[in-house]
C-alpha cells in the first residue's frame, strides 16, 4: 500500500511479508526502491525512482509476517503517478552490494487515496456560504451514490450551488456525474469533462431538510467540491412604473388595478418621484391610497420634495388610487418593488438530449415559465412568445458533440438553465469512442498523457475509455460488456470489466509468448452505427543485458570523480546511473559513458541499471575503492646515516597500505630500481659507492598514491688499526693483569674491540679506553695468547695477538713445622711468598703479618690442644692463596712474661733498626 498525503504526494509504503523466508540472518538494514511514471509538462511520461530511509532488520520480528513502513519523506514523490514496481533491498554489515529480497509489480501496488485540498474561490458577489465546502471523491471499484442532508430554517433565497471540478491545479477532474436536489436534476453527466473547472446553478430550497444525491462516474481518484451560497436579495419591480400628470381643470384622480404574480414576495416598497430631476413640475399636493390605505397625504408634498418611499402591503389584486391637486403640468411617477428568488424554469423540448443528426443546422425549441424573462441559447438572444415558448432555427453543429445551453434571466436577475448534447454524425458512423491503455504499463510511442494506445506488458493490461451517450452496446476483445455498475469478471481473457455511464475500464490477461497483441473495443448505437478502436500491447519479458567495461570490479583509485563506461545489448533500453535518483545516460551504438562521484573513502558501489520499454530491468554492479591516503614505507633495519661495508646493500621493509602496487629505490639520483614485493613485504639489493650515498625509496599503491622515504648511507670498506699495549709480548704474569688495546679508524670510527684469550671470548668493549682486567689465577700455568679484534661502524674488522706466560703465586709457613709441639702461649709464625708480582698482604689466623720482600712473620696466640695455623696472602686485585700447618700445645711454660712494644713492624731502609721495649 502506497500512502499519500492530502495533495496526492506519496510519502511511505506499507509492506507485509514474512522475513524468515528471506533468510537474512537477522542483521543489516532494508531499503525500498519505488519506480514510477510521472506525467511531464509536454504530456509525455518520464521514468522516476525514489529510495526510502533505512529500516533496521533487528527491529523486525523474523518468525511471523511483519508489517513494515518505508519512509520516503526525504524523497517525497510529488504529483499523480503511475507506480511501476517496489523493490526491497537488504544491506548487511559487509562491503558487498545490497541484495534484492522482495519485489512487487504494478498489479500488487495500491495507492491509499486521499482527498486533495481544494482552494475555494471567493463567494459570488453578495453571497454568503451556508453549506460546504464538501468534497466528493471517486473511490476504486464500482461507482456508488452518496446522499447528504442540507437543512435550512429560512428557505428564502436566492441560492447558488457552486461546483469546483478537481483540484486547484486542475488535476483529478470529474468527467461524468449526476447531482440531484430533492429529486430534481441539478447537474447532468453531459455538463462534465476535463475542460470544465467549475459550474454554478441557481436552485430552490425547501424549508427544513433538503436531500442532495451525488454520483461520480469518473476515474478513481477524481473529485469535485460543492458549496451552497445564499445570495443577497435584489429588489425588482412587481408593478411597472406609472406616471400620473395634473392637467387643467379639476384635480386629477385615477385608480390603477393590478395583480401580484405569485413568485413575488415582500417586503414591498412604493417609491414616488415628484416632477423632473431638476426640481421642476413637482406636485404641491396629492393623496395616494393603496388598497384603501393612505400611503401619502397632501401635507407630504411641496416644491422641495422630490422623492418619497414607503413600505406597503400587497395582495393578490391591488388598487392604487392617485389624486393630484397641484398646478397643471405637475406629475408623479410611482413604482412598487419587491423580491423574487425563484429562477425561471427553462425546458428544451427539441431536440432530445443525446439525439443524433445526419446533417445540420438544427432547430431548437422549448419554453420558459416566465414570459418576461430574457433568454439566450449558447449566448444567442432568443425572443420568448407571450406563452413563454421559444423557437431558434438554423443553429450550427459540428462533427463532435454539441452542447445546447439555454439560460433564462428574469427581471429580478434569477437564472434558470437547461442543457442538452446533440451529435452530428454522417450515416453509418458509430458512437464516439476513446480507448486507451491505463494502469502502469510503459508506452512504446509518444502520446498524450491522458490516452495511450500502445504499450508494453509482462502479461496483463489495463484499458479504459469513454463512449458518448448514443452508445448502447460495447464489447472488448469480442466480449460484451453490460451497461451499469455490475460489470463482468473472469470471461475469456478479461479479468474484470465495467461500463458505467460513458466510462468503461477493464483488466485483461495477455497469455502466450512475447509478441504483439491488439485489443479491440467496438461500440454500437441504436441507429446501427458502429465504431471500432484498437490498442496494442507488446508483451516483452526479456531483460536487457548491461555490462560495465571500465573500471573493473574492485578497482582502486585516488580520484573522487571517475569515468564509467559500459555496453547494453538492447537498442531500445534506457541506461541509468543508480544513486538516490536515477540519472539517464546517453547510449551510442550500444555503448555508454558517464562520470560519477565516489561518496566516501573506502569501498563504493557503482550500479548501472538498464530498462527496456517494457520495464524489464537488469543491473551491473562493481565495487570501486576510493583511496586518497598515501602509503607508508617502513625500513627499520636501515637507519639514516648508517655506515655499511658492502657495496651491495641489502634492503628490506614493509609497504604499509591495503593496496600496494610497486616500490623502487634510486641511489644518488640514478634510475629507480624495482624491489621485490610480496604482499606488503619488500626486499632487494641497492648498489652503493664509497662514502656518503643518498637513497630515495618510492612506493605507489594501486590507487596511484605515492610516498617517498630518504635515507643517507655511508660505505666504508677500510678496517681499523689495532695494537695491544699491555701486557708486553712474552711477559711472565701472575695474579691480576690489565689488557690494554690501542685502536683507531679514519672512516666510520671504532665501534667495538673484542678480547679473546686462547680463542675464547673474554669481553667486548664499545668505548675507549679499551682495557680490561684479567685474573690469571683462573688460567693454567704456562703460555697463553691474547687476541684483540677491532670492528668499525661499517663492519670492517682487524685483529692482533700476543703471547704471555702465567706463573702461580704460592705461600708457605716455614716455622713452626707442620706437626710440631709448641708448649707456649704464643708462637712466632714465619713464612715465604713465591712468584710475587706486586704488593701483597698476609694474614695468619686473621692477624696481619709483617711482609718484607718475599718473607713474612707474625706472632699468634695458641691454646692447649691442637692449633691450626692458616696463612692467607691477598693481592690488590683480590687474588688469594692459602696454606696451613697444624701444631700441638700440651702446656704453656712461661716463667717470665714480657710485653713488647711494638709487637711487630717492618724495618725501613736504610738503617734496618728496630727499637723494642720490653716490660716484665
Amino acid at each position: 500500500m502506497l500512502v499519500s498525503t492530502a495533495d496526492g504526494a506519496i510519502h511511505s509504503a506499507k509492506v507485509k511479508m514474512k522475513l524468515t523466508d528471506i533468510r537474512f540472518g537477522g542483521r543489516g538494514e532494508l531499503r525500498a526502491h519505488l519506480h514510477y511514471e510521472l506525467a511531464t509538462a509536454s504530456g509525455e511520461w518520464s521514468l522516476n525512482h525514489a529510495v526510502s530511509k533505512s529500516l533496521p532488520v533487528e527491529s523486525l520480528i523474523l518468525e511471523s509476517a511483519s508489517s513494515m513502513e518505508f519512509d520516503f519523506r526525504e524523497n517525497l514523490i510529488l504529483g499523480y503517478v503511475n507506480p511501476v514496481s517496489l523493490k526491497i533491498y537488504r544491506q548487511d554489515n559487509s562491503p558487498n552490494p545490497p541484495l534484492i529480497v522482495a519485489e512487487f509489480g504494478a498489479d500488487r501496488l495500491l495507492v491509499e487515496e486521499k482527498e486533495s485540498p481544494v482552494q475555494s474561490a471567493p463567494p459570488p458577489e453578495g453571497g454568503v456560504l451556508i453549506w460546504g465546502p464538501e468534497t466528493f471523491l471517486r473511490d476504486r471499484g464500482k461507482p456508488a451514490g452518496e446522499q447528504v442532508s442540507i437543512t435550512v430554517e429560512e428557505a428564502t433565497g436566492p441560492f447558488i450551488l457552486r461546483l469546483t471540478n478537481g483540484t486547484a491545479e486542475g488535476n483529478r477532474r470529474v468527467s461524468s456525474a449526476i447531482i440531484r436536489l430533492n429529486g430534481r436534476e441539478v447537474f447532468r453527466p453531459s455538463e462534465f469533462n476535463q475542460q470544465v473547472g467549475d459550474l454554478s446553478r441557481q436552485i430552490v430550497l425547501l424549508p427544513g431538510e433538503n436531500i442532495m444525491e451525488v454520483t461520480l462516474r469518473s476515474a478513481p481518484g477524481s473529485q469535485f467540491t460543492l458549496e451552497l451560497f445564499r445570495i443577497e436579495k435584489q429588489a425588482c419591480l412587481v408593478h411597472d412604473s406609472r406616471t400620473f400628470r395634473r392637467n387643467k381643470g379639476k384635480p386629477f384622480k385615477e385608480v390603477d388595478v393590478f395583480e401580484l404574480k405569485p413568485q413575488f414576495h415582500g417586503p414591498f416598497t412604493l417609491s414616488l418621484t415628484s416632477g423632473n430631476p431638476d426640481g421642476t413640475q413637482r406636485v404641491d399636493s396629492a393623496d395616494i391610497f393603496l388598497n384603501e390605505v393612505r400611503v401619502f397625504a397632501p401635507n407630504d408634498f411641496n416644491e422641495q420634495i422630490g422623492f418619497l418611499n414607503r413600505e406597503v402591503m400587497l395582495q393578490a389584486v391591488n388598487a392604487l388610487s392617485v389624486e393630484l391637486r397641484g398646478a397643471p403640468g405637475d406629475f408623479l411617477t410611482i413604482a412598487i418593488s419587491g423580491y423574487d428568488d425563484i429562477p425561471p424554469k427553462v425546458t428544451i423540448t427539441s431536440p432530445k438530449d443525446g439525439e443524433i443528426f445526419t446533417e445540420g443546422p438544427i432547430t431548437v425549441s422549448g419554453n420558459v415559465d416566465n414570459p418576461d424573462a430574457l433568454l439566450t441559447i449558447n449566448g444567442i438572444p432568443v425572443v420568448l412568445a407571450a406563452d413563454g415558448s421559444f423557437f431558434l432555427e438554423k443553429m450550427e453543429t459540428t462533427d463532435e458533440g454539441n452542447r445546447i445551453h439555454a439560460v433564462a434571466t428574469d427581471t429580478c436577475g434569477n437564472r434558470g438553465e437547461d442543457q442538452i448534447s446533440v451529435f452530428l454524425r454522417p450515416v453509418q458512423e458509430g458512437p464516439l469512442v476513446t480507448f486507451c491503455i491505463g494502469g502502469a504499463m510503459p508506452t512504446i510511442a509518444a502520446r498524450a498523457a491522458d490516452c495511450r494506445i500502445e504499450a508494453f506488458t509482462w502479461g496483463f493490461g489495463g484499458v479504459r475509455g469513454t463512449t458518448d451517450e448514443t452508445a448502447n452496446e460495447l464489447s472488448i476483445d469480442g466480449i460484451l460488456i453490460p451497461k451499469g455498475d455490475e460489470g463482468i469478471t473472469g470471461i475469456g481473457n478479461i479479468d474484470w470489466a465495467v461500463w458505467d455511464g460513458i466510462f468503461f475500464r477493464a483488466l485483461l490477461n495477455i497469455p502466450g509468448p512475447d509478441g504483439t497483441y491488439p485489443i479491440t473495443a467496438v461500440a454500437k448505437d441504436k441507429a446501427g452505427g458502429r465504431t471500432e478502436v484498437t490498442v496494442t500491447f507488446n508483451k516483452d519479458t526479456k531483460e536487457p543485458g548491461v555490462a560495465i567495461t571500465f573500471p573493473k570490479d574492485r578497482w582502486v583509485t585516488n580520484k573522487q570523480v571517475i569515468t564509467v563506461t559500459g555496453t547494453v545489448d538492447d537498442p531500445t533500453a534506457e541506461v541509468y546511473l543508480v544513486g538516490y535518483e536515477y540519472l539517464l545516460l546517453p547510449v551510442v551504438d550500444g555503448a555508454f559513458s558517464t562520470e560519477t562521484t565516489l561518496g566516501e573513502e573506502g569501498p563504493n558501489y557503482v550500479v548501472i541499471a538498464a530498462f527496456d520499454p517494457a520495464w524489464n530491468g537488469s543491473e551491473a554492479v562493481i565495487m570501486v575503492t576510493l583511496d586518497t591516503v598515501p602509503p607508508e614505507i617502513e625500513i627499520p633495519a636501515l637507519t639514516d646515516g648508517m655506515v655499511v661495508n658492502t657495496p651491495s646493500l641489502a634492503v628490506s621493509g614493509t609497504f604499509v597500505d591495503e593496496t600496494p602496487e610497486i616500490i623502487n629505490v634510486a641511489v644518488n639520483g640514478g634510475a629507480p630500481q624495482a624491489l621485490a614485493l610480496n604482499e606488503t613485504k619488500f626486499s632487494g639489493i641497492a648498489p652503493i659507492s664509497a662514502g656518503l650515498n643518498h637513497l630515495i625509496f618510492t612506493a605507489v599503491d594501486q590507487a596511484g598514491n605515492t610516498s617517498q622515504l630518504a635515507k643517507s648511507i655511508v660505505l666504508d670498506m677500510e678496517p681499523p688499526q689495532i695494537t695491544i699495549s699491555s701486557p708486553a709480548a712474552g711477559a711472565n704474569v701472575s695474579g691480576m693483569i690489565t689488557i690494554a688495546v690501542n685502536t683507531s679508524d679514519a672512516g666510520a670510527g671504532v665501534a667495538s674491540v673484542t678480547l679473546l684469550i686462547d680463542g675464547h671470548h673474554l669481553t667486548t668493549l664499545t668505548r675507549a679506553p679499551f682495557s680490561h682486567s684479567v685474573d690469571t689465577s683462573d688460567l693454567p700455568l704456562g703460555s697463553h695468547t691474547i687476541t684483540a679484534r677491532a670492528a668499525d661502524f661499517a663492519g670492517n674488522q682487524a685483529e692482533t695477538a700476543i703471547t704471555f706466560s702465567v706463573s702461580r703465586v704460592m705461600i708457605e709457613i716455614v716455622s713452626p713445622a707442620n706437626g710440631a709441639t709448641v708448649n707456649k702461649s704464643r708462637a712466632i709464625v714465619k713464612g715465604r711468598i713465591h712468584n710475587q708480582t706486586g704488593e701483597i698482604g698476609v694474614l695468619v689466623n686473621g692477624i696481619l703479618a709483617e711482609v718484607q720482600g718475599n718473607d713474612f712473620a707474625v706472632v699468634v696466640p695458641l691454646r692447649i690442644g691442637q692449633n691450626m695455623l692458616t696463612a692467607t696472602a691477598a693481592a690488590a686485585g683480590g687474588l688469594q692463596v692459602q696454606t696451613s700447618v697444624s701444631i700441638t700445645t700440651e702446656r704453656q711454660e712461661e716463667n717470665v712474661r714480657l710485653a713488647v712494644y711494638p709487637a711487630a713492624g717492618i724495618l725501613k731502609l736504610p738503617a734496618n733498626q728496630l727499637n723494642v721495649v720490653f716490660q716484665a
